[in-house]
C-alpha cells in the first residue's frame, strides 16, 4: 500500500495503530515514545516529530518508515528526485551553523533520545546503502536537526556521543550528494562531519571521514589530493594488525583502497597495486566482511577492488587471475550487487556478440549501452575477456582492446 502525502503523519499513525490492535499505551511500551505525543499526533495537535521517535513508531508497527512519513521509495527523476536534493540542500546549509544566527528552535520539548536517534541513524546508513535516495531525502533533513538539537543540549560525554552521530548523519547527506553529482554540497556536508567528529574526539569516525573525502575528491577529478587524503588519514590510524580492534583494521583498509584507487586513475598503477596489497592483508587479518561507517570492507571487498584496479589499469591477465579469488559467498552493498549483475549481464551480451560475428565489427561495433552505465564500460572487460579466450572465433588481441566508452565492441 502506497502512503498519501496528503493525509497527515498523525492520521497515518492512527490508522497503522488501529489494524494492528494496539491502544496508544501500548504502542507507546512497544516503541519508547511517550504517550503524550501519540495523541498530540494522533489528535492534530502536533503535525511532525523527531526522526528517531518516528523511526521508532514505525518499527514497534512493524512497517517501513516511509509509510509513516509518506516519502516515495524511489527517486523520482525529476519532481520529487529534486524535492529530495533541495531539502537535503537546505538542511545541510541551514542558518543554525552560520556563525551568529543560530537558533534554539525545538521539534519537541524534550531533548533527543540518543539510543532512538542512533537507531535512525542506522537506518538511514541502510536506505543509504540501499540506493534509496529520494526516501533518504525525506529522512536527512529532520535527523541533521535532531542530531544538531542533541549536540548542543547535552553536556559531557552525552554531548560527545551526539556529536559523533551528528557527524555519521552529515557523512550520509555528504555520500548521497555526491552520488547525485552535487559534488559541491557533499565536500560541504563532509566538512560540517569533520567539524563534529573533532569536537567529539573520535579519532577513528575523523579517519572514516578522510575515506568518504577522498571518495569526493576522486569523484571530482582531483586524484592527486584524492590520494593524499587517504594516504596521510591511513598513517594516523597505524592499526595494531595483533591486538587492534577490527573496526581501526577496516577503517585503515578502507582508506587505503581509496588511495589505490586514486593513484591507478592517476597512471600509478604499481603505486595503487601495492596499496591494494596493504589493504587486503588487512583483510584477511579481519577474517570477515564489515560494514564500518556504512562502507564495507573485508576479504569480498578487497578482493573485488583488486580485480576493478587491474581492470582500469589496463592488466587484464592479471584481473582474470585475480578475478578467481574473490570470494563467492561475501557481502556487498545491495547497491554494488545489483551494478555488478547487471554489468555481468552486459558481459554476457558482448562475449555473445563476439561468438557470433568472429573478429568482425558488425553488429558488435553499433550496440550501445545503456545510457546510465555508459562510465562503467571498464568493468565488464574481465567478464569479455574470459569469454573470448575460451572463443575459437575471437582472438586475444582482439579482446584486448577495450571498447570505447558508450558502445560494445568498436576497435
Amino acid at each position: 500500500m502506497t502512503a498519501d502525502p496528503d493525509v497527515p503523519v498523525g492520521e497515518r499513525l492512527r490508522r497503522i495503530r488501529g489494524r494492528r490492535g494496539l491502544t496508544q499505551e501500548q504502542l507507546a511500551e512497544r516503541s519508547g515514545v511517550g504517550v503524550d505525543l501519540i495523541r498530540k499526533l494522533e489528535q492534530g495537535r502536533r503535525h511532525s516529530a523527531r526522526m528517531s521517535s518516528l523511526t521508532a513508531l514505525a518499527r514497534a508497527l512493524d512497517v517501513e518508515l516511509s509509510r509513516l512519513i509518506a516519502q516515495p521509495t524511489a527517486l523520482a527523476r525529476r519532481d520529487d528526485g529534486q524535492a529530495s536534493v533541495l531539502a537535503v540542500r537546505d538542511a545541510i546549509t541551514a542558518l543554525e551553523d552560520f556563525p551568529g544566527l543560530a537558533t534554539s528552535e525545538q521539534v519537541e520539548d524534550e531533548p533527543p533520545v540518543l539510543d532512538a536517534l542512533g537507531v535512525a541513524v542506522r537506518r538511514a546508513e541502510a536506505v543509504r546503502q540501499g540506493g534509496g535516495f529520494a526516501e533518504l531525502g525525506g529522512l536527512l533533513p529532520g535527523l541533521l536537526a535532531e542530531a544538531r538539537s542533541a549536540a548542543r543540549e547535552y553536556q559531557g560525554d552525552e554531548q560527545l556521543r551526539a556529536l559523533g552521530l551528528l557527524s555519521e548523519v552529515f557523512q550520509i547527506a555528504a555520500t548521497m550528494m555526491t552520488a547525485l553529482a552535487r559534488e559541491d554540497l557533499g565536500h560541504l556536508a563532509m566538512l560540517h562531519a569533520q567539524v563534529a567528529a573533532e569536537r567529539s574526539g573520535d579519532g577513528l569516525l575523523q579517519a572514516g571521514n578522510l575515506a568518504w573525502l577522498s571518495w569526493i575528491l576522486f569523484k571530482q577529478g582531483r586524484l592527486e589530493e584524492a590520494e593524499r587524503v587517504a594516504v596521510v588519514a591511513a598513517e594516523r590510524v597505524e592499526p595494531d594488525f595483533v591486538r587492534g580492534p577490527p573496526r581501526q583494521l577496516a577503517v585503515w583498509g578502507v582508506l587505503l583502497l581509496r588511495a589505490a584507487s586514486a593513484a591507478v586513475r592517476a597512471g600509478q598503477p604499481d603505486r595503487g597495486e601495492e596499496q591494494v596489497r596493504l589493504a587486503q592483508a588487512a583483510a584477511v587479518r579481519l577474517g570477515r566482511d564489515v560494514n564500518v561507517y556504512a562502507t564495507p570492507f573485508g576479504p569480498t571487498n578487497a578482493a573485488v577492488a583488486a580485480v576493478n584496479l587491474a581492470v582500469e589499469s589496463g592488466r587484464f591477465a592479471r584481473a582474470l587471475q585475480l578475478s578467481r579469488l574473490v570470494p563467492g559467498d561475501g557481502w556487498v552493498t545491495p547497491t554494488w550487487r545489483l551494478r555488478s549483475r547487471r554489468r555481468a549481464a552486459w558481459g554476457r551480451r558482448w562475449i555473445r556478440c563476439w561468438r557470433r560475428s568472429g573478429s568482425r565489427r558488425s553488429g558488435c561495433a553499433t550496440t550501445r549501452w545503456p545510457g546510465t552505465w555508459s562510465g562503467s564500460w571498464r568493468s565488464v572487460r574481465v567478464v569479455a575477456a574470459r569469454g573470448c579466450s575460451s572463443s575459437r572465433s575471437a582472438s586475444t588481441s582482439s579482446c584486448s582492446r577495450p571498447a570505447a566508452p558508450g558502445r560494445w565492441c568498436a576497435r
